[in-house]
């Protein structure tokens, strides 16, 4: 990446942290068109990661020791959500004892997004179509669920929440600080890839009898159809 070049590109990590900043008034979450954002949403990630984002990390080859990131990161988010965010739900336990449940999911998504910031860049500058074809995907997932910034106790701490909404923007610029070698960025990739995977699971295809079949069909052919052209 060359500095002429990085200006214009992070116009689109500032978009992802202003849709994160204001992700409580534009959740999706409250949308009478909720199904149907979650279905083709779901279609674009899963697309997304499993035809460009996966493809990308392992381009040098793939090996059990290059995978073992991807498991990793989708490891360590499910063992999370089990045993630290529901065990302890709220701030305190029962014995007014500090959890620090929500330092540690203020930690969790700043580390995320920090690093999408810098993966989004390095995609940016290398194949700018398919690193366009990234935010929308990512303008989803920061708007909604556990990896937004609208939970109670952000929304009531405005420098936490400036920072939060501010950590994809400094991940990209990070990389205009620190020259990350290929093999970091591919470990940055894995990773998150991981945690996509695991957020698109639990968190974003429709269960059961919810969602629209019709939609998620659409974007995963629509999304192919764009990833091939953008070859």
């Amino acid at each position: 990446m060359t500095f002429s070049t990085s200006p214009a590109l992070l116009l689109f990590p500032l978009l992802l942290g202003m849709a994160q900043f204001l992700s409580d008034r534009i959740n999706i979450e409250r949308s009478r068109f909720r199904q149907h954002l979650a279905s083709f949403g779901a279609a674009i990630a899963i697309t997304y990661l499993l035809l460009v984002l996966l493809p990308e990390a392992y381009s040098s080859g793939f090996t059990v020791p290059a995978y073992v990131p991807l498991l990793l990161g989708f490891v360590a988010i499910h063992l999370l959500e089990k045993f630290v965010y529901k065990k302890f739900s709220g701030r305190y336990s029962l014995h007014k004892l500090r959890t620090y449940h929500d330092e540690l999911h203020a930690a969790i998504i700043f580390s995320y997004h920090f690093m999408l910031g810098a993966i989004l860049m390095d995609l940016l500058a290398g194949d700018f179509r398919a690193g366009v074809l990234f935010v929308p995907p990512l303008l989803m997932f920061t708007t909604i669920g556990n990896w937004s910034v609208h939970h109670h106790y952000v929304t009531q701490n405005h420098p936490l929440r400036l920072l939060l909404a501010s950590s994809t923007l400094l991940g990209s610029l990070s990389t205009l600080v620190f020259a990350y070698p290929a093999s970091l960025q591919r470990l940055f990739i894995s990773l998150v890839g991981g945690i996509l995977l695991f957020i698109i699971v639990r968190e974003s295809l429709p269960k059961e009898k919810e969602g629209k079949p019709a939609l998620f069909v659409l974007g995963v052919a629509a999304y192919t159809l764009l990833i091939l052209m953008s070859q």
